[in-house]
């Protein structure tokens, strides 16, 4: 193995936890002071509205087309339906996303383990989202990093064959030279295994998927694989 190309967010980086933060810092630059509940329950409401608008179904057309719009609204609408519970004023989306790209709570200890890993392996990143919020939340990975791909700069998300395409147009070894690690099966492996490259189940939610090269529980079990 030659590369490796880690998924962000639920693989190297908690996205609960970050936007369970940036709700909190939105509400107090606001003057407001959330309780935990208020917390836990804008970070369900997010949950159902990701689903809602079908976020989640990254082989669909229409979803692969619209992600990064219908991702956006998808901020404004939530905080609209949590203003029955905490309304708050205009510039909340902005303020939000400007808190949340300032986070990044490591899964683990991911962040010395990429650092490991970058003395022997090309290290890449590749992961769905907006630019203005992955670029800030992996900032304490950019130094161990060849590259980082985001879909809305390569004009694509995974599990699209472009988007893996693009990684192959940059990342200098053959495919089989080349391990995605992802916690999502649906966008990481079989994205990945579209273009030949290998794959590395990171399996946190006990979905068992025999068709993937390696199947890990922990970070710490690549030491073991590569």
């Amino acid at each position: 193995m030659k590369a490796i190309v880690f998924d962000v967010d639920h693989t190297l980086i908690d996205f609960d936890e970050d936007e369970k933060s940036a709700f909190f810092k939105t509400c107090r630059y606001f003057g407001i002071s959330p309780t935990k509940e208020d917390v836990l329950a804008f970070w369900e409401l997010s949950c159902e509205s990701w689903t809602k608008h079908e976020l989640h179904l990254v082989h669909e057309e229409r979803i692969q087309r619209d992600f990064h719009a219908i991702y956006a609204q998808h901020v404004a609408w939530l905080f609209q339906d949590f203003a029955k519970r905490i309304p708050l004023p205009e510039g909340r989306e902005e303020v939000f996303t400007r808190f949340i790209s300032g986070e990044g709570r490591p899964i683990e200890d991911s962040l010395s383990i990429v650092k490991t890993l970058s003395k022997k392996y090309d290290v890449y990143i590749a992961t769905n989202g907006l630019s203005v919020i992955q670029r800030g939340r992996t900032r304490e990975y950019l130094p161990y990093l060849k590259a980082i791909f985001i879909s809305e700069e390569v004009g694509a998300i995974k599990p699209d064959r472009q988007f893996f395409c693009k990684l192959l147009d940059e990342i200098p070894y053959p495919p089989e030279e080349i391990l995605m690690v992802g916690d999502s099966y649906e966008s990481d492996m079989a994205g990945a295994k579209t273009v030949g490259i290998r794959t590395c189940y990171f399996n946190r939610r006990g979905e068992e998927h025999a068709d993937v090269d390696y199947t890990i529980h922990s970070l710490k079990e690549l030491f073991r694989i590569l």
